[in-house]
Formats: C-alpha cells, structure tokens, sequence
C-alpha cells in the first residue's frame, strides 16, 4: 500500500530527506530563501510503500492571480527535481504522478515545472520529462592527475601561466571575504547586464552561509594583495555546486575564474566529494558559457526538465491557446507566465 503526503514543516522536511542521497537544491534552508524573495511556497511530496521505497519532489506553489485564483507549482532556481531513496523506487514513479495530479486538481494547481538534478535521478525514460540540454560534470573519484588531462590543453597552460606569474588562490568566509564577494560580482553582474533576479540582497547572502543544511565557501584569486576574482561553491551531501562569480574587469582577459574552479575542485577532492557539478550553458545550450565549463571536463550530463498540465482548460485558456491537447517538449513554459 503506498502513502502519499505533503510536507510544508521544516522538521518534517528534514528528517524526510535523510531517506535520499540529495542536493542542496533540495534542502529546506533554499527553499526557504526562495520564499522570502516571494517565489512560492515550499511544499515537498512524497510518495512510499511498505518497503519503505521512496520518491520526493520539493516545489513552490505560487499564486497566478487570474481572478479565480488558480495556482501552479515550480522549482526553485538550480538543479532539485526527484529525489529517490533506491533503484527500486522507480517503480513507484506512476503512482506518484497520478497522486500529484489528483492533489493538484484538488488544490486548483494549473500546471507543474521543475528543472531535474541529472547526478541524482535518470530521467530518460520517465513520463513528462523532457531534454532540455546538457551540463557539465567534474568527477572527483579520479586521481588527481586523471582529473587535470581532463582539462582543455589551453586551460592547463594557462593555469601554469597565472601560478608563475604570482596568482595565488583561497577560500575564507570572513567578514572582509563576504564583503569583497559582493563587491566584485555585483560589478560583474552590472557589466554584464544581468536579470533582476541575479541582483541579491543581503539577508540571501546570511542565509546561504548560515544554513545548517548545506556548507558555502567563498573562493578567491589573488595578485599581490589585490583580490581579483571570487565565487561561492556550495558543498552538500556528495556534490559540489558552482554557484556564483566574479571577476574585477581589469583582470577579465587573464581568465582568473579557472584558477577559482580548479582550487575548489582541489579541496573538494581531497574532502572525499564526488562530483563538482558546473551546470551548463544558458537554457541548457551549448553556448559560450558552456563551452567554458566543458574546458574542465570531457564529461557532460543530460539535463531534463518535468513538465506536467493538470488542468489544460485553464492552462489553455490562461495562455490564450485555442488549440492545445498536449505538453508543449520544447519552449517556454508555462506558456502564460511568458505572457504576463
């Protein structure tokens, strides 16, 4: 007999997840963030049996504001998605779909999306998940000169380029270190004419580095006593996640990011970590941004994303669609979020 039950609490989050091998995308100090940037509301579904076989999927439930007041789930920014507690669990993947969809209609949910965690789950094969790209993985179990001639020859001669010519890099957390982090990737965000949503304040910035779910390091690259690059990596469970960077504009062309990347990739080898995870290229494209996290590794991820319409009247209506019977594999999605 299977159980299906929501959890909206942060004690029975918790405990919960201790079921998974996980990310820090899953965690409830995220998605608690995510909440107070006004993203939606954690909710985290599971599904189990008597073999106490597991599937969970954490979402924020979010307000579309028609005036019937219909809502739809997503996930937060990152890479979360299913998380099951063995193999065996897939069998229970029907199930819990069917349940999630019976819950959505009941809830006045319009439709689901969630960005899916290629190191965590395989999703090829899985009812509404669809190929949205690739991302690229470092595998840390290799020795340490194996995981360098994955490197691209240029970024191996250009790493001893920076070491001979004085650049040095760390990681420290202090007061001054967070202060510079900001610093440096705000101009980085300016210059590079980012979105609002990659503007934050500085209560996202506390929460990060004083969650108790998920560890963050703030990594530098020096010259003499000038910082002139920094990132945050976030440690949790088995997986390192690059998460955020800068770089002082005056140093842009030296390329001191790959200096950062390879210490973090360093430290979390020795550490016991198995896999530092660099994400992909923008929309999962294999794009310049890509192509300079692929420098790091020959090893790249299919990346999927879950897609799910559980009410397609509204949907179609909400979206201005005349015709439309099936979940759209590619585009936008959910249509009328674009709209709006």
């Amino acid at each position: 007999m299977n159980e299906f039950k929501v959890i909206t609490t942060k004690e029975e989050w918790c405990e919960e997840l201790k079921s998974y091998r996980n990310d820090w995308y899953h965690t409830w100090d995220y998605h608690e963030m995510a909440f107070k940037n006004k993203e939606g509301r954690p909710v985290l579904f599971v599904i189990s049996n008597s073999a106490n076989q597991r599937i969970a999927l954490p979402l924020l439930i979010r307000d579309i504001g028609d005036p019937e007041q219909h809502k739809d789930m997503t996930s937060v920014y990152g890479y979360p998605g299913f998380l099951l507690s063995s193999k065996e669990s897939y069998q229970l993947y029907q199930n819990f779909i069917d349940e999630l969809l019976a819950w959505s209609k009941e809830n006045s949910v319009v439709s689901i999306f969630s960005r899916l965690n290629s190191l965590l789950v395989d999703a090829k094969e899985l009812d509404n998940c669809f190929l949205n790209g690739e991302t690229v993985i470092v595998g840390l179990e290799l020795e340490e000169d194996e995981q360098q001639k994955l490197y691209r020859k240029n970024y191996r001669n250009l790493l001893r380029r920076l070491e001979k010519d004085g650049f040095r890099a760390d990681w420290s957390n202090s007061l001054e270190s967070i202060d510079d982090f900001k610093h440096i990737y705000l101009d980085t965000m300016k210059n590079l004419d980012a979105g609002d949503y990659y503007f934050f304040d500085d209560s996202y910035y506390a929460d990060l580095l004083n969650s108790n779910d998920f560890e963050v390091r703030i990594y530098n690259v020096w010259i003499n006593e000038t910082k002139v690059c920094s990132g945050m990596f976030v440690f949790c469970d088995d997986i390192v996640q690059y998460h955020l960077s800068g770089t002082l504009q005056e140093y842009k062309d030296l390329a001191p990011t790959r200096m950062l990347i390879d210490q973090a990739r360093k430290d979390a080898t020795e550490l016991g970590f198995k896999y530092l995870h660099l994400g992909g290229g923008l929309g999962g494209g294999r794009d310049g941004l890509f192509n300079f996290k692929f420098g790091f590794s020959k090893i790249s991820n299919e990346f999927h994303v879950f897609k799910m319409i559980t009410n397609m009247e509204v949907y179609k209506k909400l979206s201005l669609l005349e015709q439309a019977d099936e979940i759209p594999t590619s585009g936008y999605f959910p249509l009328y979020r674009k709209a709006h």
